[in-house]
């Protein structure tokens, strides 16, 4: 079933006048960010409340920005654009929720019209004439993730999660941990695209165990 997409007025999102570009979400749509084009100055806001209420983040001020993406949880985010004063592409990054930004160096193009990354902003992609990935020549190379595992529980089992990275990974158990006798754990992780998780549920003859993921 399809979902209808319906306008959102000013006294809906309380948003600062534009003209806006790009927006973009964590996962669950409490963090927003927006990027502004070169009538409104060039200009990021940031919302941690469902865009009840908006900051300016201390971003570079740049003529045109045209793309915007983040990480699930809000902390990676990614601007791309084109300085229409200085005629250069311009694109930043900031791990820190956009407190400092880091500004990258990809191949020339007249201009990045959109970016995208990937759950933990470890892969980026950026559109211009053509695309790149944050791997190319002339980006400095992502750090490699590390997802944090998470236990939960109902009344008849419990399950293990984690953040889905750009790289594989592989839960593995152990009943041991002075042995070093890692294995698969005995059942596939179930993908939840509604939090973007990997989840593995415990069988009910499942004994206490240490898990850990292992990278492919």
């Amino acid at each position: 079933m399809k979902t209808p997409f319906c306008k959102i007025q000013n006294n809906r999102i309380k948003a600062p006048i534009g003209p806006w570009e790009a927006v973009a979400c964590t996962d669950d749509g409490t963090t927003v960010v927006a990027a502004e084009y070169g009538g409104g100055g060039g200009s990021m806001f940031i919302s941690t409340n469902t865009g009840d209420s908006w900051t300016q983040l201390e971003a570079p001020i740049v003529n045109g920005w045209q793309g915007i993406a983040c990480s699930t949880d809000g902390t990676t985010i990614i601007v791309s654009g084109n300085d229409y004063v200085t005629g250069h592409n311009t694109v930043y990054i900031s791990e820190d929720t956009g407190e400092t930004w880091v500004k990258a160096a990809p191949p020339a193009q007249p201009v990045w019209n959109a970016v995208a990354c990937s759950a933990d902003a470890s892969n980026i992609l950026l559109a211009g004439n053509t695309i790149f990935s944050l791997q190319e020549p002339g980006l400095p190379p992502p750090a490699v993730p590390s997802p944090t595992l998470n236990i939960g529980h109902t009344a008849s089992a419990f399950n293990v999660s984690w953040l889905v990275p750009s790289t594989g990974f592989v839960l593995e158990e152990t009943f041991d941990l002075a042995n070093g006798n890692w294995t698969n754990a005995p059942s596939e992780s179930t993908l939840y695209l509604t939090n973007l998780n990997y989840q593995w549920t415990a069988p009910p003859s499942q004994k206490n165990a240490f898990f850990r993921l292992r990278q492919q």
